[in-house]
C-alpha cells in the first residue's frame, strides 16, 4: 500500500498542525474553481484527480503543468477546433472551453500539508478529503460520467463514496501509461480509452 493511501491517512478528517515549515507547506485544491462551473453549467463529464502538483498550483489551475497531458487527451477526444493545450496559462479560456465541452475537474483532496516542490502523492504529509463538494456534485447531477485518473485518486474517491453512502459508477482511466503498462500497451491505447469516455 502506498503511503498516501495508508488507512490512517485516508480516514483522517483533520490536518496535522505540527510540521517543519522549511520543508512543508499548506495548500488547497482548486475544487472551489470547479464548483463554480458545476453549479452554473450542465456538466456531463467529471475527471477526478488527487491533488494538483506544485507547477500546476503555481499556474493556478488543474493539469496546467508543462509535462501534464490531460488537456491533450481531452482535446483529442473532441472535434470542435478548440485547444485546451494552447491555453495552459489562461484560466478564463480553459474554463470557457470546459463549459462548452461540459467537462469539469475535481480532486479528492480538499487541503493538505505537502513537501515543498514535490509532485509525489506519497510526499503529502497530511490531507483531508473533500466530502462536501462531492456530496453536492452527486446530489446535483447523479448521472454525471466520472473518470478517476490515478489509483490514489480512486482510493480517495472510494473512501468519499463510502462515507457518503453513495454507489456511483466510474472508470479508472490514468493520465499517463507510467505504472499502467499492463492495461495500456501504448499512449495510443490510452488516448483511445479517453476518447471512448467522452
Amino acid at each position: 500500500m502506498s503511503k498516501f493511501t495508508a488507512k490512517k491517512r485516508l480516514l483522517s478528517k483533520k490536518l496535522v498542525t505540527a510540521y517543519d515549515p522549511k520543508k512543508y507547506e499548506y495548500c488547497e485544491s482548486f475544487n472551489k474553481l470547479s464548483m463554480k462551473l458545476i453549479r452554473n453549467n450542465d456538466i456531463r463529464y467529471l475527471i477526478v484527480g488527487t491533488l494538483t502538483p506544485p507547477e500546476g498550483r503555481k499556474n493556478g489551475y488543474f493539469y496546467t503543468a508543462s509535462k501534464n497531458k490531460m488537456f491533450m487527451y481531452i482535446d483529442l477526444s473532441f472535434s470542435d477546433d478548440m485547444d485546451l493545450e494552447k491555453q495552459k496559462l489562461n484560466t478564463g479560456e480553459i474554463e470557457a472551453i470546459l463549459c462548452k465541452r461540459r467537462v469539469a475537474f475535481i480532486d479528492v483532496v480538499n487541503e493538505a500539508i505537502v513537501l515543498k516542490g514535490s509532485s509525489r502523492d506519497d510526499d503529502i504529509l497530511s490531507y483531508t478529503l473533500d466530502y462536501d463538494r462531492f456530496k453536492e456534485i452527486f446530489s446535483k447531477n447523479p448521472n454525471i460520467k466520472i473518470a478517476v485518473n490515478s489509483k490514489n485518486a480512486e482510493a480517495g474517491f472510494k473512501q468519499i463514496c463510502n462515507e457518503l453512502k453513495i454507489h456511483i459508477k466510474y472508470e479508472l482511466i490514468p493520465q499517463n501509461i507510467r505504472g499502467n503498462f499492463r492495461i495500456y500497451k501504448s499512449e495510443l491505447s490510452l488516448i483511445k480509452k479517453w476518447k471512448s469516455f467522452f
